[in-house]
């Protein structure tokens, strides 16, 4: 499993390829903004009981302190997404 923290310096908007069944772990992402380029990515949030399914050209804002697991799910071989960090 991948992870990345959303650390203080990070400015940057970053695109990220996930392969199909890949899970990547986001820490303390509050208010990022998470876009789908490219596949579908299913979003569950530590402390939500709703999860959040995204297909290309949707995003999403996480809301939440904690862990959110970001799972590369549906047909596609690689899903693309671009993590906006909160400014």
């Amino acid at each position: 499993m991948d992870a990345f923290r959303n650390l203080c310096g990070f400015t940057a908007q970053t695109e990220i390829g996930l392969a199909r069944g890949s899970l990547l772990r986001v820490e303390n992402a509050r208010d990022m903004r998470v876009q789908v380029e490219q596949g579908t990515l299913w979003i569950t949030q530590e402390g939500d009981t709703n999860d959040v399914v995204l297909e290309r050209g949707e995003s999403f804002r996480l809301d939440r302190d904690g862990v959110a697991l970001l799972d590369a799910c549906g047909g596609m071989p690689l899903t693309l997404i671009r993590l906006t960090p909160a400014l």
